[in-house]
């Protein structure tokens, strides 16, 4: 692992100028995927985005959402998903001040939460083996949130949530 992707995990995990940044994934099995059952990508996606952001936002406040921009995004695209998520009734009065799109490569922000997913999905999609810089990073941030794995179901931290989507768990809840 490169020793500015250590740093950069290392500042979100600890910098106060960071304090207000928060991650936060949703992992959906390939078969209760929304994108998969809803055919357009761009409303499959949009479907997946709003069960996280529903659950997931801070009450009682702005949020402020940024999107690693998505190929074939259409202009209006994230004016309707802030819409639908001020208009669903997110938990304890939380609003939607700011969702935008932007490229990740121009983004470090953007790249951070992509170090973040990549960690965690190469563990949660079997990829134990291979890449070592891979490897390295996932067992850093794995010490960070005092855990020896991010293979359980749901891991609560206050600068790292990430939870597993189970249809049939929510719709019995």
């Amino acid at each position: 692992m490169r020793p500015r992707v250590k740093a950069l995990v290392d500042l979100f995990f600890t910098s106060s100028a960071a304090s207000a940044m928060h991650f936060n994934a949703i992992i959906i099995s390939h078969k209760d995927d929304p994108s998969r059952r809803a055919g357009a990508s761009q409303l499959s996606l949009s479907k997946a985005w709003h069960l996280l952001f529903r659950y997931r936002l801070w009450p009682n406040s702005d949020n402020y959402i940024d999107l690693d921009e998505r190929p074939g995004w259409t202009a209006g695209h994230d004016y309707t998903l802030r819409s639908i998520l001020n208009r669903t009734g997110c938990r304890s009065q939380s609003t939607v001040g700011l969702l935008r799109s932007v490229q990740s490569c121009s983004d470090d922000l953007i790249q951070l939460t992509d170090l973040l997913v990549g960690a965690t999905a190469w563990e949660w999609n079997g990829r134990s083996q291979g890449s070592g810089a891979k490897a390295q990073l996932h067992e850093h941030i794995c010490h960070r949130l005092h855990c020896s794995t991010l293979l359980r179901e749901t891991i609560r931290h206050p600068k790292f949530d990430r939870w597993r989507y189970r249809p049939d768990a929510q719709r019995a809840a």
